[in-house]
């Protein structure tokens, strides 16, 4: 089974490069600014399953980074774990998003609200690269009542 049969929305492209990276207590997350809030969000979620405090740290520590990339659309990411993961986002959206996916390439322990004993500490991430981005310039139909018609703004955004 490869990474990308784990992911679900499936991304638009992955590469492994296999071999894993053992994440554990001494873990640091790192975000730009803009991205605090996913940061956070990751910080409880993972801490939740695995019991660690994933403490604030420099963005060139090794660890876990959430790095704002202003190429990419906002909703847009790419991840990178080698030898730490390194998130690339577009905004706080995309920055989401990559933290959903590096949930989903730990297993689905990782999602749990309680830490698991059975790991022994360490969690193995799958060396992957990862770009995603939205595939529709739409999030789907915009419904409206009989006879009133439907702003074009409230439909636009991605499919996510």
């Amino acid at each position: 089974m490869s990474a990308a049969d784990l992911l679900v929305p499936v991304p638009s492209s992955v590469e492994s490069s296999g071999g894993f990276l053992e994440l554990d207590a001494t873990t640091t997350l790192a975000a730009d600014p803009e991205l605090n809030n996913a940061r956070r969000w990751l910080a409880r979620t993972l801490g939740a399953a695995t019991g660690w405090d994933l403490f604030p740290a420099a963005a060139a520590d090794p660890g876990i980074s959430l790095l704002l990339d202003p190429e990419l659309d906002a909703e847009a990411y790419r991840l990178e774990v080698g030898a730490a993961v390194v998130i690339h986002a577009g905004g706080p959206a995309g920055a989401f998003y990559a933290a959903q996916t590096l949930l989903q390439l730990m297993g689905p322990a990782a999602l749990r609200q309680a830490p698991v004993p059975e790991t022994g500490g360490a969690w193995p991430v799958p060396k992957v690269s990862i770009l995603d981005h939205p595939r529709f310039g739409y999030r789907g139909p915009c419904w409206t009542w009989p006879g009133t018609s439907c702003p074009r703004t409230t439909c636009s955004g991605s499919s996510r």
